[in-house]
């Protein structure tokens, strides 16, 4: 178990490591970091001020050994445009992305697993039907898209919701409908088929020929072997919803950590943005140990097996 633990750790460091390295190279490439920061006329005397009061005026290698070397201890020096640490910055905003995220969360896996053992419990029904063309609208409807139709719909013709700038826990309603469209209709198909795959095997004909009730064989025994790569995609989808729901904040107005990153991107603070990309690699590391913990205690063969020591769930 020691290994095992310590193995999740190396591998969490070198993700780490590599995100906050393509974060650097990214951003230097996207132009000069103080382009929006450098008054229009400005002297050269000027520039090379602030350049200097922002650590830019040395090599890119040392800025790079000065950058990862603080990332990986969560330092991103202060913002540039708020004046404070950039990690206090995301930290503050960031419980109203979690929940967010979570109730995205929960309600694409309510719904999908709803409508995928519905579709896989009667294949070619009409129920089964229902349930394909629903995934299929879920799949191809962009969340920026359906998100103004909620707002247009719920808050400004109906006024049941309010069109969210969250103020208060009705705000979190449309956002997280908008959220877990996609994330659930993905979930609906993959369910189904891991169902329809588990319905055929050898050990669900046995059950059969027991007489065991049919709701019993479906949830009892074919659901938990199908539910393993519903899990998978369910860890994979909860650090997705929290990188996600920059637009969806952006369209909502909602106050969470990405539509500060949005203002962070169009202002070019280079601090804030290093901070939200390792703010969100931290957290897509957890899910993902979570959801491999999760994965061992639904199937013991996995409990000493490569996708707990490796993070491959």
């Amino acid at each position: 178990m020691i290994g095992l633990i310590l193995n999740r750790m190396l591998h969490a460091v070198a993700v780490l490591f590599g995100v906050v390295s393509v974060t650097f190279v990214l951003l230097h490439l996207a132009g000069d970091p103080l382009a929006g920061l450098i008054p229009p006329g400005a002297s050269p005397e000027v520039e090379a001020e602030i350049r200097r009061a922002y650590g830019l005026d040395r090599s890119l290698a040392e800025q790079y050994v000065d950058f990862v070397g603080g990332a990986m201890r969560g330092d991103f020096g202060d913002s540039w445009r708020q004046g404070r640490p950039a990690l206090a910055a995301v930290l503050e905003r960031l419980p109203a992305t979690i929940a967010l995220a979570a109730a995205a969360t929960a309600l694409a896996v309510g719904v999908g697993c709803a409508l995928g053992v519905v579709a896989a419990a009667r294949p070619g029904s009409l129920w089964d039907g229902a349930a394909r063309l629903a995934t299929l609208l879920g799949q191809a409807i962009p969340a920026f898209w359906l998100g103004t139709m909620l707002i247009l719909v719920f808050a400004v013709d109906l006024r049941w919701l309010p069109a969210s700038g969250l103020p208060g826990p009705s705000g979190i309603v449309l956002p997280a409908l908008a959220l877990a469209a996609y994330p659930a209709a993905a979930l609906t198909r993959l369910l189904r088929a891991s169902l329809l795959e588990a319905l055929g095997a050898d050990y669900v004909r046995t059950a059969r020929a027991k007489g065991l009730p049919r709701a019993r064989i479906l949830l009892d025994h074919a659901l938990r072997n199908a539910a393993l790569p519903a899990l998978a995609f369910i860890g994979v989808q909860a650090g997705f919803l929290l990188g996600g729901a920059v637009i969806v904040e952006g369209v909502f107005a909602y106050p969470g950590v990405g539509s500060l990153a949005l203002d962070a991107v169009a202002t070019r603070d280079i601090p804030l943005v290093e901070a939200f990309v390792w703010v969100i690699a931290v957290f897509i590391l957890a899910v993902n140990a979570a959801t491999g913990i999760a994965a061992a205690l639904l199937d013991p063969r996995l409990r000493d097996g490569p996708a707990l020591a490796g993070g491959a769930i």
